[in-house]
């Protein structure tokens, strides 16, 4: 057959048809299911420590999702007084990156956090109590500490999802994006996660615990599970695979993008977006540097916005006083969400933008950042105060959730 651009365009039709089959067939008859992951050397928690693992090699599977299981155990000395900071107890832990040849996820654990709650409408979370509780069970699944920490050793057990494939779940043809092959004997699949730097201190997001009068001492362990589909189906006898690579499809990633740092209050300050992808999600940090137990109170949130470009006057939607006010943005969170998130907390979801259930993963919508878009585009905030703590640096903090068209990148 002549090597035409006729022939190469219904070569490449036959060939994306072929994988949408094979996607297809594999998400739908496929099953989710867990193994623990022995850590590369000590798991312990220490301020500064870098935790390690080498995700096992298993014949066709594919990674879905990680699970940091977190082991807490705090001794309060007695005489002191020790509450949580507002991204406690997430926050044990600063930052987790997971590689597969390049970098594929990096996000604070707290953020992550946040990305979790976005995933579904009104429903609780692995660390919430669920509507039709058994005590019993919910004790095995998670014990998180109080606001207030009481005097003596406490233990406390919970969990922190990191979704590999969260951007469209449904049975799909796109929901194989973000999925990582586990069956490499080449290229493994590594994840590493970072204590904080200090356990106690006033930041929000920086440290986990506020203590007076006395000490804290933080010990315990980070355990992880990874959940991965593989080729077998309880339907079916014959193997299946999931194809990402022929032709290549997009992946997903979660980065950090430049932090507005510091913040100032009183007029909009811009935060610019220079990173060339598909933007699906954010989480802003607003920290105003006020206290410890907020980001940043409710009340002193004054404009959220995003602008196509370096300017106020090309704007896809803002809430300040011009358009009724920031509690705007609050209504339409709980339309959106069904749920509100923490002070100072300020998300972004194009995918659940124009879904009445932001659970049901259907959303195809993307801010679009390439240069075949708003490669200018840019985030604005305000806040009526900004305050001078000692230890806290007004600032925000972004992590996003995007498509990467280049796919997986081996090496």
């Amino acid at each position: 057959m002549a090597n035409t651009p006729a022939n190469n365009q219904a070569a490449l039709q036959k060939a994306l048809a072929a994988q949408q089959q094979a996607n297809l067939t594999f998400m739908k008859y496929s099953f989710v299911q867990p193994d623990y992951v022995p850590s590369n050397g000590s798991n312990s928690l220490g301020a500064g420590n870098t935790l390690y693992w080498d995700v096992p090699i298993i014949a066709g599977g594919w990674l879905t999702k990680l699970e940091l299981v977190y082991n807490l155990n705090l001794t309060v000395a007695s005489g002191t007084t020790a509450t949580l900071n507002a991204g406690a107890p997430y926050n044990v832990l600063s930052n987790v990156v997971v590689t597969y040849g390049n970098e594929q996820v990096r996000v604070h654990p707290y953020a992550q956090h946040v990305f979790n709650q976005m995933g579904s409408y009104a429903r609780a979370q692995a660390n919430e109590t669920v509507q039709y509780a058994n005590a019993d069970v919910d004790g095995q699944v998670y014990s998180m500490p109080p606001s207030t920490l009481p005097v003596g050793t406490n233990s406390y057990k919970f969990s922190l999802d990191v979704p590999m494939n969260d951007i469209y779940p449904e049975p799909t043809a796109l929901s194989v994006v973000g999925l990582l092959p586990m069956s490499s004997t080449g290229t493994r699949i590594q994840v590493s996660a970072t204590c904080a730097p200090n356990f106690t201190g006033a930041d929000p997001l920086n440290a986990p615990f506020s203590v007076s009068g006395g000490s804290v001492s933080v010990s315990g362990s980070v355990d992880l599970i990874v959940w991965y589909r593989s080729n077998e189906s309880l339907t079916h006898t014959a193997s299946m695979a999931a194809n990402i690579f022929t032709p290549v499809m997009p992946t997903a990633q979660t980065i950090k993008i430049n932090e507005i740092n510091p913040l100032t209050a009183g007029s909009k300050v811009a935060q610019y977006i220079r990173n060339p992808y598909a933007f699906v999600r954010m989480v802003n940090i607003v920290i105003d540097g006020n206290q410890s137990d907020k980001f940043s109170a409710a009340s002193n949130m004054q404009a959220y916005e995003i602008d196509q470009a370096q300017n106020s006057n090309s704007a896809f939607f803002r809430y300040d006083s011009t358009t009724g006010g920031f509690v705007n943005y609050y209504k339409r969170v709980r339309q959106q969400f069904g749920r509100d998130f923490d002070s100072g907390v300020v998300v972004f979801d194009a995918t659940t933008m124009n879904q009445r259930d932001s659970a049901l993963g259907e959303g195809e919508e993307f801010l679009n950042l390439t240069n075949s878009g708003y490669p200018a585009a840019q985030q604005q905030y305000q806040v009526g105060s900004t305050g001078s703590v000692s230890g806290i640096t007004p600032r925000v903090v972004t992590y996003a959730r995007i498509l990467n068209s280049a796919g997986i990148q081996l090496g």
